[in-house]
């Protein structure tokens, strides 16, 4: 089982969240070990359980717009019956999110982040993230929450 470094590396003043397509983001773990990475400096976090998670990957591969088959970055934390899904969405979205089912995760939060290649069942990567498909709109993911 790989390990779990609570630190927040990338915390470097003016750095953007997405730097150049070939190093990756600038939040993802170094090597094989799961990283608690402090929200609300790259991204929030909308935090919901893995049935309704579901339902809103369904909803964007069915009904989103042309151009959004796919959220951002989604991860999930496999649990058993408490296992949730984490969508990476702009920072200060946790500040004005109030949707049902969801937990809203910004400044004072962590979430703890996979490698990118990380092959561990209990928290991995359900859509990775890419420089071509950055944050999950917050706007999207009302809509498919609400639907």
């Amino acid at each position: 089982m790989a390990s779990t470094l609570i630190v927040d590396p990338l915390d470097l003043p003016g750095a953007p969240p997405l730097p150049a397509p070939e190093t990756g983001a600038r939040w993802l773990p170094p090597g094989p070990v799961h990283t608690a990475v402090r929200a609300g400096r790259w991204w929030d976090a909308i935090r919901m359980g893995q049935g309704r998670a579901q339902q809103v990957l369904d909803w964007f591969r069915e009904q989103a717009p042309r151009g959004s088959a796919l959220p951002g970055p989604v991860i999930a934390e496999v649990a058993g019956p408490r296992s949730r899904v984490y969508f990476l969405v702009p920072p200060t979205t946790a500040r004005r999110w109030r949707e049902p089912e969801t937990r809203a995760l910004g400044q004072g939060s962590y979430v703890v982040v996979p490698p990118l290649d990380s092959r561990s069942h209990s928290l991995h990567w359900l859509v990775p993230p890419v420089p071509e498909r950055r944050l999950t709109p917050p706007d999207l993911l009302r809509q498919a929450l609400r639907t």
